[in-house]
């Protein structure tokens, strides 16, 4: 795509993981966020997250539940 820079495959990730995040802030389970953002492997989904934020899912969570 010549907007973005990125191919689609990536823009799609990169909508998920945006949107996984979001969910993360709202103490969503790990499995439940997999299957919102279109991703219904949670193992998947996870390695996806790790990639694109460098934490874990869960560590991300605790995360935000630390700053609040």
């Amino acid at each position: 795509m010549q907007e973005t820079g990125k191919s689609f495959v990536e823009y799609l990730m990169t909508c998920r993981m945006e949107r996984a995040m979001e969910l993360a802030g709202t103490n969503a389970k790990m499995f439940c966020t997999a299957t919102e953002v279109g991703i219904p492997d949670p193992n998947y989904f996870g390695r996806c997250f790790k990639k694109y934020t460098g934490v874990s899912y869960s560590e991300y969570v605790n995360s935000i539940s630390s700053k609040n």
